[in-house]
């Protein structure tokens, strides 16, 4: 993998309780241990993954809700850096951005994602210690 090449891996099912929180945090911290920098974008309106890595939601300033919620605010914002990977947190603010978006295209959500993405791949940063922390 190059620089210039960024993979999205995408864990997903509407069933609940069958390890996409665990597969998410396991193969984030695998792929990050192969020396590969590492976004992990929690989409879940519990935040459980966000929870689970050591960052209790009441400090979340920023998280993925404000990001689509809001164009202006910098994908930076909501970026927290962790000792492995970089998290986007989840907050429960999302199970209500997610009723505002019905006529949102997934095109739109695609290209905001990528971006996202992009954006923080290219950004070299030093790592905190501990759970994950805002730029």
């Amino acid at each position: 993998m190059t620089s210039n090449t960024c993979s999205v891996i995408a864990i997903s099912n509407q069933k609940g309780g069958v390890g996409k929180t665990t597969t998410t945090v396991n193969l984030a911290q695998a792929i990050s241990g192969l020396g590969y920098k590492v976004l992990m974008i929690d989409l879940d309106p519990q935040g459980n993954a966000t929870q689970g890595l050591g960052l209790p939601l009441e400090k979340v300033q920023a998280s993925i809700a404000e990001l689509l919620r809001d164009r202006l605010l910098p994908d930076q914002a909501g970026i927290y850096q962790g000792t492995e990977f970089d998290l986007i947190p989840a907050a429960p603010l999302l199970a209500a951005v997610e009723r505002e978006m019905p006529g949102l295209s997934k095109r739109l959500l695609k290209k905001h994602s990528r971006r996202t993405f992009a954006n923080s791949s290219q950004q070299g940063s030093e790592r905190a210690s501990g759970a994950p922390t805002r730029n």
